[in-house]
């Protein structure tokens, strides 16, 4: 069964397609002044452009719609790597950018080639692109413009062949949405109407009007707010949702709690009670610690190998070497009173003797050291064997 996209995702793109008064079944214009049915249907599968006039039934639409969907659905499949495995949410994010933009633009998006490269945090960032959709007038045969008439920024009517390549706020939010949900995260605090800005000048161009953007919301700082806000843990495309055992009962309002509640409530005590005796898959949200290059695609690694294993690694070895280091100073510091006496007692010993001392004490210290790498693995081997909980 080919992938689809999630409930999120079609949430995402319901926000910023459908009206307020609700779905609309009649062509109508967007604020670009494109005409649309629906959640942002443009065209049927049968090749027809949306235009004045038309409508659709509840059945005819939701066929076409799904019939569109899937085209791009399949476009995103063809054109994104075979070797890049992409999770639920990566999918959602750029089935939406294909569907906004179209599959000829999204074909030659920086936000493909990042994918393609497997640089997660620097296809999001390309999602801000697009920003632009193109305004101009529709014209029947004898001259008069079809639908509503569009103006330049100078208010003239945009003549034949005249456009204006205008930025809109709305798309910068409704892309900068995406890359949230590329990336895992919840859109809605980030991307919020009062917080995303985006201001601009329109100067003139042999083809009509071009916007030049002045200021638009940093995508850090969108980004700093949205990871605050991670969605649930996605599952890969082709792989099968994880099954819950019975021993985990989940709330009555379970389906009414948001992303981060659902995650509050698994992490708090739950844990404890997968550890039973079902044989059950669990996927158990761990909670969140930023980590600005995550990766989520790549594939776990050994701990050993990982930069906060070493960090911690050394920072226990540094407490052991400064309470070693401590207790020979105050053993130096005790023995400062006989400094004679001992020098005298080093005169009549051979230097072999002294060197003796030397190693002798060398290798106390290098017993001490394979004791703790050997408790060390010990203790590391019964907490992999007997985790019950995740780390953070």
């Amino acid at each position: 069964m080919s992938p689809t996209v999630s409930a999120i995702g079609m949430a995402l793109n319901i926000e910023y397609e459908r009206p307020p008064l609700g779905l609309n079944l009649d062509a109508h214009q967007d604020t670009a002044g494109n005409w649309q049915i629906g959640d942002g249907l443009t065209s049927l599968p049968d090749g027809r452009k949306v235009g004045p006039g038309m409508s659709l039934t509840p059945a005819e639409y939701a066929a076409a719609s799904t019939q569109t969907l899937r085209k791009f659905e399949a476009g995103v499949l063809r054109l994104v790597s075979k070797e890049v495995q992409l999770n639920q949410y990566q999918f959602d994010a750029l089935v939406f950018l294909a569907w906004n933009i179209g599959l000829a633009a999204f074909e030659d998006s920086s936000v493909l080639r990042m994918v393609n490269a497997e640089r997660w945090e620097d296809a999001a960032y390309h999602f801000g692109d697009w920003i632009y959709a193109t305004v101009q007038n529709d014209f029947n045969s004898d001259g008069t413009v079809r639908g509503t008439p569009k103006y330049g920024p100078d208010g003239v009517l945009l003549a034949k062949g005249k456009v204006w390549k205008r930025a809109y706020r709305g798309l910068y939010r409704r892309h900068l949405s995406e890359a949230c949900l590329s990336l895992g995260l919840d859109w809605r605090d980030a991307c919020d109407e009062s917080v995303i800005e985006l201001e601009s000048v329109s100067e003139k161009t042999d083809y009509g009007w071009r916007d030049r953007v002045t200021y638009k919301t940093p995508w850090a700082d969108v980004l700093r707010v949205a990871r605050n806000h991670p969605l649930p843990a996605p599952k890969m495309l082709g792989e099968k949702e994880a099954v819950m055992g019975k021993t985990l009962v989940l709330p009555e309002n379970w389906d009414d709690m948001s992303a981060d509640q659902q995650t509050a409530w698994l992490n708090k005590d739950q844990t404890a009670k997968l550890k039973a005796k079902s044989n059950a898959a669990v996927v158990v949200p761990k909670k969140v610690v930023v980590t600005p290059n995550l990766d989520p695609a790549k594939e776990p690694k050994a701990m050993e190998e990982s930069t906060t294993h070493r960090g911690l690694a050394k920072k226990t070895a540094g407490k052991e070497i400064a309470i070693a280091a401590t207790g020979a100073g105050g053993v130096l510091g005790w023995a400062m009173p006989y400094a004679n006496d001992i020098a005298k007692f080093a005169e009549n010993k051979s230097p072999t003797f002294i060197l003796g001392c030397f190693f002798a004490l060398a290798m106390m210290v290098a017993a001490y050291g394979v004791w703790r790498i050997i408790s060390g693995g010990k203790i590391a081997d019964y907490g992999r064997e007997n985790a019950e909980g995740p780390k953070v």
